[in-house]
């Protein structure tokens, strides 16, 4: 009843199994999906698919199609996602390009590839194989594309890795981000790597947001830099030189932590453990004054091994008196309150069905265009809770540890892969048909937050953002001023992210003459970040005034 109640299922509208059309058993379907496309500005749809082909296979299987599944999740104008782990070879026909849904009506996609041998071996890692990582972006038709690259650090090895699309839409653009994975093994070299990545990353929102546009980032940062992001047993405290728990990591410096009233732990000196390694060697569980106190001294878990990747990240979206706050965490700033919110689960662990995950799928948005635009969805649309009814349920807080817990697992009915007996090593193949359990995916209605996937798609869940009125408005602004040379040069670079698309000149492409085919070729040798760089493609620059400029000046132009 409870699981009925969160899905909003009703008897009015029915199917079969699109995996077997001749099966009797009927599968239920809300009958009040909310189309976020309709009568709203724009929905961001991000998520870490973990490999693409099995998760439109079983999209498929399950919705028929990938377009109706986009149609029961609410028509989102742009899906992001991360580890397609597609090969550009599979995508040359036409017809590989429509199996793999990258060919769909009503939308356009752009696929960043990972290149073989782009990631030099190193210690816990292996060279980078072609069809590996990857970010796929959709965009929905009736939002504008001015240019697409994964061009976009403007170091090849980096950009030859898929791990960066971007798209400019003429007043904002979308960084597509799937940063890498440093394993507890890995040597020094591919920390600093990936610090380099994220450094690289931020010079180019930075200089994209002087240019003008609004800014969304979002994606698979691997990355966490806040404890409320990691469970609280899987926070990190650090183990002195004596044996003794010092303060929260972020404040540790070399000689000023003061050691709290908890027993000496000499065999573990100098280094980090988990809550719960320690709450079990001196016997304290959570729910005891002690284990919270380990638990506010508790950093993120990502500190101690990426400590200066989240330090970046810290200084990133931070604010201080010298320099105003220029980047939003959305689901952070939206939701406060929520406790557990995570977004990774290990499958191999099966720490989704105990919400033992990490959040570190984020999406993130200059701060004039958050104050402005995203809509700041109550706490209380999130997943997971419950309120009172006719039915006499308690009341639950959706922002509560136990709330998390209800959307993760969907209220217990989703449970993890046997581990003993018959069914050992089946994973969830028991349950990845339950359309009754499935379908409870899909929001009642357009907010900002967290989409809880079913565990047989990924590991991760996905997020999102929902902006109000206006936002694509200044789209159609911005390219109203934008020469229609301009558009055709902007468009040079976006064959090689659609494959299918063959290998027409670019001359014939444009159905130029000569001497414009010219200019053409020559700038589609620059990367599609190069080209925007220039002032033709930035006539909206000066779009957004402040609101004291506007007053002082109202009768000044915009652009």
């Amino acid at each position: 009843a409870i699981l009925a109640q969160a899905a909003g299922f009703t008897a009015s509208k029915s199917s079969q199994n699109p995996k077997n059309p001749k099966s009797r058993k009927k599968y239920t379907f809300r009958s009040t999906f909310v189309k976020w496309g309709e009568g709203v500005a724009m929905l961001l749809v991000s998520w870490n698919v973990a490999g693409w082909a099995p998760t439109h296979r079983l999209i498929c299987e399950h919705y028929g199609s990938l377009a109706r599944y986009l149609e029961l999740l609410g028509q989102p104008h742009i899906l992001c996602i991360q580890e397609a782990k597609i090969a550009s070879k599979d995508l040359l026909a036409i017809a590989d390009a429509k199996s793999k849904g990258a060919v769909l009506p009503g939308y356009t996609s752009y696929w960043a590839f990972a290149e073989a041998g782009t990631d030099k071996p190193r210690a816990g890692a292996h060279a980078q194989q072609a069809g590996m990582a990857g970010v796929t972006t959709w965009i929905r038709n009736d939002v504008k594309t001015l240019c697409a690259t994964q061009e976009v650090t403007g170091m090849e090895a980096f950009d030859r890795q898929g791990r960066c699309l971007l798209t400019d839409h003429g007043s904002f653009a979308v960084f597509n981000v799937y940063a890498s994975y440093v394993q507890p093994n890995s040597d020094a070299d591919a920390i600093h790597a990936k610090l380099t990545f994220l450094q690289q990353l931020e010079k180019k929102v930075e200089e994209l947001r002087a240019a003008g546009r609004r800014v969304l980032l979002c994606g698979d940062l691997n990355l966490t830099y806040r404890p409320e992001d990691s469970l609280q047993q899987n926070r990190v405290v650090f183990i002195g030189s004596e044996g003794l728990v010092v303060g929260n990591g972020n404040t540790l410096t070399k000689d000023g932590a003061k050691p709290v009233d908890i027993p000496a732990l000499p065999e573990w000196a100098n280094t980090w453990r988990r809550v719960k390694e320690i709450g079990d060697r001196i016997g304290t569980a959570p729910g005891t004054e002690l284990w919270q106190a380990l638990v506010e001294m508790g950093t993120c878990s990502h500190w101690s091994r990426e400590r200066a990747c989240v330090e970046w990240f810290q200084k990133f979206l931070s604010s201080n008196e010298v320099s105003h706050r220029r980047w939003v965490d959305v689901f952070a700033e939206v939701h406060p309150t929520a406790q557990d919110r995570f977004t990774c689960f290990s499958q191999s662990g099966n720490s989704r069905f105990y919400n033992g995950g990490t959040r570190i799928d984020h999406i993130i948005v200059d701060d004039a265009t958050f104050e402005s635009h995203v809509i700041k969805s109550a706490s209380s649309m999130l997943p997971g809770g419950l309120k009172d009814s006719d039915d006499m349920k308690p009341e639950l807080e959706a922002t509560s540890p136990q709330a998390a817990l209800n959307a993760v697992t969907c209220y217990g009915a989703w449970h993890g892969a046997p581990r003993i007996g018959m069914a050992k090593g089946d994973g969830l193949t028991l349950q990845k048909d339950a359309m009754q359990l499935n379908n409870t995916q899909f929001p009642k209605a357009a907010f900002t937050g967290l989409i809880y996937t079913p565990p047989a798609y990924s590991d991760h869940i996905a997020s999102s953002c929902y902006f109000g009125a206006g936002f694509l408005a200044e789209v159609e602004d911005a390219f109203a001023k934008i020469g229609q040379e301009s558009k055709l040069l902007a468009q040079a670079s976006i064959k090689t992210l659609q494959p299918w698309q063959g290998q027409k000149s670019l001359s014939s492409f444009f159905s130029t003459s000569s001497k414009s085919a010219a200019r053409v070729n020559d700038t589609s040798k620059k990367s599609c970040s190069e080209a925007l760089s220039n002032e033709q493609f930035t006539p909206w620059k000066k779009l957004r005034k402040s609101t004291e400029e506007e007053q002082m000046h109202p009768t000044r132009e915009k652009f």
